[in-house]
């Protein structure tokens, strides 16, 4: 489905826009990305938010219109909360997180408009649910804290390679890749205000001017080296992704679902992309890849036009002539893939 909509789009819309987020999205990209790695660990999550309830049970409150806050709503907040969850979570410093995620169930609320709305407010019921969300956060909810940022683990691994492999189709799929302010790096936002704040143009730029192999980078660092080469790439090969085809590749082996390929053709010029999907459980906390021995004998079927001498530009590394493309060998000590001709 994806490389059927993929083909129309170059037929029918070859410079429509490619956005990922915008200043009203209701989470950043990368949050999103994360919340993605739920619909592969649904049962793991399901099981931990049920868990959960019960542990922060003490902080419901019964109200003249019912419980604050329903199960729905703290599903929602647990959902929210692993979006934005910091990797370098500090149970010393957070304060920030609880304003965020209470500012975030007060819109949430009145826009569901199940008891209260903006222009009748349920002042009781919006400062219950407030109450319940910055108590999750709270550094005297040890336990609570203790098992959500355990459980999270795998869905933050997942969640970065998500964030990455959506980084490379938006900047090498049909269309024209629009970045959103400050989303070059990590955008785990929440709806504005929150997808509004100050962009931290220093970080950024430390992040860009950062050196050394892929495997060694921090993820955000990497995502921007990703956005910065995709870039770069659409500026050397204008016509190519103005004008170029879309053409599928083939993916063979054991791991075949787990790996999405394509190429862009325009006359002599192409450019192979190779994107990792549905990583949940098979990575490795702060490892953005996973090893050769999971790609085993996966490979990439490259047309006869594009057998020549190639070069992965993530990595710098040369692919040898023929007609497929080790997944283990190009993927197994990088998060992705984007080869043109040496």
């Amino acid at each position: 489905e994806f490389h059927r909509r993929m083909a129309e789009r170059a037929r029918l819309q070859p410079h429509g826009l490619s956005a990922s987020a915008t200043h009203d999205t209701k989470r950043g990209e990368d949050a999103r990305a994360r919340l993605y790695a739920l619909s592969e660990g649904a049962d793991v999550f399901a099981q931990a938010v049920e868990r959960w309830r019960d542990m922060n049970r003490p902080w419901l409150q019964e109200l003249a219109d019912g419980v604050a806050p329903e199960p729905n709503v703290e599903w929602m907040l647990y959902q929210a909360l692993a979006g934005i969850w910091p990797e370098d979570f500090d149970r010393g410093r957070t304060e920030e997180l609880r304003e965020r995620l209470a500012d975030y169930a007060v819109k949430a609320v009145r826009e569901a408009k199940l008891r209260g709305d903006w222009t009748e407010q349920n002042a009781a019921y919006e400062e219950a649910v407030t109450t319940y969300a910055t108590a999750l956060v709270s550094p005297e909810n040890d336990a609570f804290l203790e098992d959500f940022e355990r459980v999270l683990q795998p869905f933050i691994a997942a969640g970065y390679l998500n964030s990455l492999s959506q980084t490379l189709l938006k900047l090498t799929a049909p269309g024209i890749p629009d970045i959103y302010q400050g989303a070059e790096g990590f955008d785990f936002s929440l709806v504005d205000p929150d997808n509004r704040r100050p962009v931290d143009h220093e970080r950024l730029a430390a992040w860009l001017d950062e050196a050394g192999p892929i495997a060694k980078l921090q993820a955000a660092a990497l995502k921007q080296r990703i956005v910065a080469i995709g870039l770069q790439l659409r500026q050397r090969y204008v016509d190519l992704f103005a004008r170029g085809d879309y053409l599928p590749l083939k993916v063979t082996g054991n791991r075949r679902d787990h790996v999405l390929a394509f190429a862009r053709v325009h006359k002599r010029d192409f450019a192979i992309v190779a994107a990792p999907r549905l990583m949940f459980g098979w990575l490795d906390p702060g490892v953005l890849f996973a090893g050769p021995e999971f790609w085993e004998d996966t490979a990439i079927a490259v047309p006869s036009p594009l057998h020549g001498l190639k070069a992965d530009l993530v990595t710098g590394k040369t692919i040898e002539p023929g007609g497929s493309i080790s997944v283990a060998a190009l993927l197994g000590s990088q998060p992705v893939g984007l080869i043109t001709p040496f």
